[in-house]
């Protein structure tokens, strides 16, 4: 187990001593994506009520930006979306791309003025809440896909920081290009091609709504062209998986750990005053405030309980705080884990011997 690298906290640890049942008897129940599109019409989707482009061609959901968003019929609370688009081409003239720093605000050229770029563009997006304001981007910028454009401009660094993608991973324009969105609550996490590229929460966005697919740009009929970032896009293989709420657990049976002292507790640290020993006193490593287990990962060790427990399960929540001045996500390393079955006795430097449920922020 690697040293903590950040402040965690751990809201409401649980535990019941309700037995769990032998392997062959667990009951499991299996939640599989289902066909949002089904490759052959429109059904389960509301097109705009005007004249619109959106059209079935081959088994591809195809749209070349006249009419308006086309939205699913069904509103979808927590879920995760899968879906595979590409854009056909890019429209207009040139489109003024805005260039962004690691945190999220826009970068100033050498003059002093906003930072942007020319580029050739095609422009659409998921409102995964059905609102603009949950819109994850799909264009040509050079941020990448993915940009919650409504944090964007917003007052909270954080959420500049955590809208703007942590790597670009668009595939070129003409090329299929492979998303998945998760959306828990106001949470949204991105990955597109593979990379992890928005990792955030939305305050405001709400919790249930409609997924929509944007329509951007117009035709013209006269002149027969596009205007700029014209959503010429097509989508195909769009699949949902709903998250099921998890049903509250009842009072009886359910023991509370941790959510005022420590009796019962021991623990052991790196003594980093004699290298390969340890202590057993807690220095302000954990402190509890308000029910809340904090921990400032220095020194690195554990904490356990005194009492032995065989069958149980074991609930709790889990954050990560995020570091001050912390620019690149990619460089974040929050790294704890849950320490089952621990042995007492000697284990590996400060470690006990165990079974540890990995509990680092890119793994969990």
């Amino acid at each position: 187990m690697k040293h903590i690298l950040t402040k965690l906290i751990i809201i409401g640890l649980t535990i019941s001593l309700v037995p769990c049942l032998a392997l062959g008897q667990k009951k499991v129940e299996t939640y599989g994506f289902v066909d949002l599109f089904n490759g052959k019409d429109l059904t389960g989707w509301v097109a705009p009520a005007e004249e619109h482009t959106w059209k079935v061609i081959d088994g591809v959901l195809d749209y070349s930006a006249m009419g308006g968003h086309l939205v699913t019929e069904k509103d979808y609370e927590d879920y995760v979306l899968q879906f595979e688009w590409r854009f056909k081409q890019t429209t207009g003239d040139p489109y003024n791309a805005k260039v962004f720093n690691h945190d999220g605000s826009q970068r100033i050229d050498a003059d002093g003025k906003p930072m942007t770029i020319a580029i050739a563009n095609a422009d659409s997006g998921v409102y995964t809440r059905g609102e603009p304001n949950s819109q994850v981007n799909l264009w040509c910028w050079p941020c990448g896909s993915g940009q919650i454009w409504a944090n964007h401009r917003s007052e909270d660094p954080d959420l500049v920081r955590g809208a703007l993608p942590m790597v670009p991973a668009d595939n070129p324009v003409g090329e299929w290009n492979q998303m998945q969105i998760t959306m828990v609550g106001e949470s949204i996490q991105v990955v597109l091609n593979g990379k992890l590229v928005i990792d955030s929460r939305m305050p405001g966005v709400g919790t249930k709504a409609p997924i929509v697919l944007q329509h951007h740009g117009k035709y013209d009929p006269e002149t027969k062209t596009y205007s700029a970032a014209s959503a010429l896009i097509q989508f195909k293989n769009i699949k949902i998986k709903e998250i099921p709420k998890p049903e509250p657990c009842c009072d009886e049976g359910w023991t509370t750990l941790l959510d005022k002292d420590f009796d019962g507790i021991r623990f052991r640290f790196v003594d980093e005053e004699n290298s390969g020993k340890y202590v057993t006193k807690n220095k302000g490593t954990f402190v509890i405030k308000n029910g809340i287990l904090e921990c400032t990962g220095k020194p690195a060790g554990f904490l356990c309980t005194e009492k032995v427990y065989k069958d149980y399960i074991l609930e709790g929540d889990l954050m990560f705080v995020r570091p001050e001045g912390l620019t690149n996500y990619q460089e974040f390393r929050g790294n704890s884990g849950i320490l089952a079955h621990v042995i007492k006795g000697e284990g590996i430097k400060v470690w006990p011997r165990c079974i540890e449920v990995q509990g680092q922020n890119r793994q969990m």
